[in-house]
């Protein structure tokens, strides 16, 4: 997943995607989304986002 696209590709598969694999892709993205941000309150939201894919 970490080939991901994150633009209009990568909306398109999370459209297509269903059950775990479409929460997975969920988080990945907007952890990627998050990971772009200089927001340093967003580094927690990451975190839980990371904790939340590896417990799957």
């Amino acid at each position: 997943m970490a080939d991901m696209d994150h633009g209009m590709g990568g909306m398109m598969a999370l459209q297509d995607a269903l059950g775990a694999d479409a929460g997975a892709l969920y988080l990945t993205q907007m952890i990627m989304h998050h990971e772009g941000a200089i927001v340093s309150s967003q580094t927690a939201e990451i975190a839980v986002m990371n904790d939340l894919l590896a417990t799957e």
